[in-house]
C-alpha cells in the first residue's frame, strides 16, 4: 500500500510539474515575416523629353513591410541591374544608397511600424531598341527575414491617343451628337486590341448599340466598355464607326469622358467594381475602326501612359434653369433676436455643374453693420473685404452640381433692433470657371435672384414648400469616390436648435485633384481606385473649403 501511494503521488506531482511548466514557458513567437512589393512589369518611353537635371524617368517604388518584427527597424535592400542591359538605365543613386557594378544596395531602409519604400528613377536605355525586354530584380534583408520581387521592364509602348474634339454649342435636349472618334496610336510598340470606355450622366449619354460593348449602370451614372480586336500599328490613327451621343432634358454645359486602352480591362479594374454591366441587345452590330477584327491575341504591350487615352466629350446645350433666392425673418417674442433663413431654388429643366468644383451659384446675404450675428451655419462665411463701411456680407456655398428642385436653405440667428428698420439682402453671385461674374447665362429670369427681406418685429418673407435637397441626392452624379462613397450632388440641410443654427453641408469628399480628363484615367486603365468627374471636383471642393474660398 506504501508503495502503490508513492506512485501515485509521484506521477500526480509530475503531472502538475509539466503543467507548470508549460504555463512558466512563453510561447515561441511567429518568425518575422518580410515582404517586398513591386509592379510586375512596366514600360520606359524612349522619347520621353530630357531635362536639365537629366533624361525624364519612371518612378518604381520598392515597398518593404515586416510584420512580427521589431515595429522600428533598418531593412537592406540589394537591386540587381545587370538584367536592364540595353533597356533600361538609372540616372540618379537614390539618397542613402550606393551602387557598385550591377547592384544597388541601400543599407539603412528605414521601416517605420513596419514598412518602408524605395524609390528608383528608370529611364530607357540610350540606344535600346523597342520592345527590349529586362528584369529588375530586388532583394530585401531584415535579420532572418529574406524577400524578393522581379518587375519585367520593356522599353517602349503603345500610347494611344483621341483626336480633339471640339465642344459643341449647337446641342438641344432631345437630340443627338455624332461626334468624330479617332485614335492615333503615337507608340513605339503595336496595339493588339483596343478598349474603348465611354463614361456619362452628365447629360451625355451613349445611345448607340453595339454587340461588342458592354452597358453598365449605377446610382449616379453610365459606363459602356466596348472591345476590338483590331491591332493598331505605330503611328496609324483609327476611326471608329459612329457612336451616337443622346443629349437628355437636364443637360446644360455637359460632358461624356472617354477612353482608349490597349488592354482589355479586367474584372478587378475599377470601371467593372463600380458599374453593373449587361450585354448589348441580341443582333446588335459590332463597333469597328474601320479594319476588319481578328482573333485575340494580346502581345502584352503596355501603354506609356498609365491612364490610358483619355478626352472628355463637351457640350454646352441650349437650355435653362431659374435660379431663384429666397428669404425669411421670425422675430421671437421679445423681437430682440430671430431666425433669418436664406437659401435658393432651382427649377431647371436644367442641371448646372461647374467642373473645377466651385459653385454655379452661391447664397450670399447682405446685413447691416448694426445686426448682430450670433450663430451662422458652417458653410456661410463673411466675404473679405466687406461691401461697404456699413455693410458685411455672408456667403453660403451651395454645390458644384445643382439640378432642377435643387433647394438650398440657411439658418442665421441675429440680434437686431427692430425699430431700426434693418433689412437683409439675399442675392446670387455666380462666379464662372474662369473666376468672373458669369451673368448665369443659363438663367432667363433674372428678376427672382435677389429678395430683400424686413428684420423688424414682425415676420417677413417665406421660405418655399418641399424639403431641403438631401446631400448625395443627385441622378447622374460625376460618379463616386474609390470607397464608393457617392459624390454629393445636394446642398446644405438647415436644422435649427434653441439659441444656434447650423446646417449640414453637402457630402464633397475625396478624389483625384484634377479637372478635365484626367480624372477617369487611373480608374479604368491600370485599375487604380480614381474616379471620373467626381474625383477632380470633390478634391477641389475639400480644398476650397479649407482655403474658405467665396471670401
Amino acid at each position: 500500500m506504501r508503495t502503490s501511494r508513492s506512485r501515485t503521488l509521484g506521477l500526480t506531482t509530475a503531472m502538475a510539474a509539466i503543467a507548470l511548466g508549460a504555463a512558466a514557458i512563453p510561447a515561441h513567437a511567429a518568425d518575422p515575416v518580410l515582404t517586398i512589393s513591386a509592379p510586375t512589369a512596366l514600360a520606359l518611353d524612349p522619347n520621353a523629353p530630357v531635362s536639365d537635371h537629366g533624361p525624364a524617368g519612371t518612378q518604381v517604388d520598392l515597398n518593404i513591410k515586416l510584420t512580427g518584427g521589431t515595429p522600428s527597424a533598418m531593412a537592406v535592400v540589394e537591386v540587381d541591374l545587370s538584367g536592364l542591359k540595353g533597356v533600361a538605365e538609372l540616372p540618379q543613386t537614390p539618397y542613402g544608397c550606393t551602387v557598385a557594378g550591377t547592384t544597388l544596395t541601400c543599407g539603412q531602409v528605414f521601416l517605420n511600424n513596419g514598412e518602408g519604400r524605395v524609390s528608383l528613377q528608370l529611364a530607357a536605355a540610350k540606344g535600346g531598341t523597342a520592345g527590349a525586354t529586362g528584369t529588375l530584380h530586388a532583394k530585401a534583408r531584415q535579420s532572418a527575414a529574406t524577400a524578393a520581387s522581379d518587375t519585367k521592364v520593356t522599353l517602349g509602348g503603345t500610347k494611344l491617343k483621341w483626336k480633339e474634339v471640339p465642344a459643341n454649342h449647337d446641342l438641344k435636349p432631345g437630340g443627338t451628337w455624332t461626334p468624330d472618334l479617332a485614335v492615333t496610336n503615337e507608340g513605339q510598340l503595336p496595339a493588339s486590341q483596343l478598349t474603348f470606355t465611354f463614361l456619362g450622366g452628365m447629360g451625355l449619354e451613349v445611345a448607340s448599340k453595339f454587340s461588342n460593348c458592354e452597358y453598365g449602370t449605377n446610382d449616379y451614372g453610365t459606363a459602356v466598355v466596348c472591345t476590338v480586336n483590331s491591332p493598331v500599328a505605330p503611328g496609324e490613327t483609327v476611326h471608329l464607326d459612329p457612336v451616337k451621343i443622346g443629349v437628355d432634358a437636364s443637360a446644360y454645359i455637359s460632358y461624356l469622358d472617354v477612353g482608349a486602352y490597349s488592354n482589355a480591362l479586367g474584372p478587378d479594374s475599377w470601371i467593372r467594381s463600380n458599374y453593373h454591366f449587361q450585354p448589348a441587345p441580341a443582333g446588335s452590330p459590332r463597333l469597328t475602326v474601320g479594319k476588319p477584327e481578328t482573333a485575340p491575341a494580346p502581345n502584352g504591350a503596355l501603354d506609356l501612359d498609365p491612364n490610358g487615352g483619355q478626352q472628355n466629350l463637351e457640350a454646352l446645350v441650349q437650355n435653362t434653369a431659374d435660379f431663384a433666392a429666397f428669404g425669411a425673418w421670425a422675430p421671437d417674442q421679445a423681437h430682440k433676436q430671430g431666425k433669418l433663413t436664406v437659401g435658393m431654388t432651382s427649377s431647371g429643366p436644367a442641371s448646372v455643374f461647374w467642373r473645377s468644383g466651385s459653385d454655379p451659384a452661391h447664397v450670399a446675404v447682405t446685413l447691416p453693420k448694426q445686426v448682430k450675428v450670433t450663430a451662422a451655419p458652417e458653410q456661410c462665411r463673411l466675404a473679405n473685404p466687406a461691401p461697404s463701411d456699413s455693410q458685411v456680407r455672408y456667403d453660403c456655398e451651395t454645390s458644384a452640381f445643382i439640378k432642377a428642385g435643387y433647394k438650398g436653405s440657411f439658418d442665421f440667428t441675429v440680434e437686431v433692433d427692430p425699430a431700426a428698420g434693418a433689412t437683409a439682402v439675399v442675392t446670387l453671385p455666380s462666379i464662372g470657371e474662369d473666376g468672373r461674374e458669369s451673368g448665369k447665362p443659363w438663367d432667363p429670369n433674372k428678376g427672382n435672384d435677389s429678395v430683400t427681406v424686413a428684420l423688424g418685429g414682425k415676420a417677413d418673407g417665406g421660405v418655399p414648400t418641399g424639403p431641403t435637397t438631401p446631400a448625395g441626392d443627385k441622378p447622374g452624379a460625376p460618379s463616386t469616390t474609390p470607397a464608393g462613397t457617392p459624390v454629393g450632388g445636394g446642398t446644405a440641410t438647415a436644422s435649427t436648435h434653441p439659441g444656434t443654427a447650423s446646417a449640414t453641408p453637402s457630402t464633397k469628399s475625396g478624389g483625384l485633384a484634377s479637372t478635365g480628363v484626367s480624372g477617369i484615367g487611373p480608374m479604368v486603365g491600370g485599375g487604380i481606385a480614381a474616379i471620373a468627374l467626381g474625383g477632380g471636383l470633390i478634391a477641389l471642393v475639400a480644398r476650397r473649403r479649407k482655403a474658405g474660398a467665396h471670401q
